[in-house]
């Protein structure tokens, strides 16, 4: 009967020591995987202003042909002007700056 309990009491430390050996794997994997873990930085990337001016003297848009247009571009930045009838159309536009 002695035999028998030291027999179970064995198995028993034996299915123990399987069931922390598991347990230490599942922590040391968990462990690997943070250390693989990666780090993803965003930063402010500054772009210069870009800016169009276009000046129009009021004598060149009474005299001009009905499909004429005013343009001007600096870097991103666009700016055209046409009168269509009595009507001024302003249409001004900034490049994508994705890079």
């Amino acid at each position: 009967m002695k035999t028998n309990m030291i027999s179970i009491g064995m198995c028993a430390f034996t299915l123990m020591a399987c069931g922390t050996s598991k347990e230490t794997v599942v922590d040391q994997e968990k462990a690997d995987w943070g250390q693989l873990s990666f780090r993803e930085t965003l930063q402010t990337q500054v772009v210069p202003m870009s800016e169009a001016n276009l000046a129009i003297p009021i004598t060149a848009l009474q005299d001009l042909p009905p499909a004429a247009v005013f343009h001007q571009s600096s870097g991103q930045a666009n700016v055209s002007v046409r009168l269509v009838h009595d009507t001024l159309f302003v249409e001004s536009r900034c490049d994508s700056l994705m890079q």
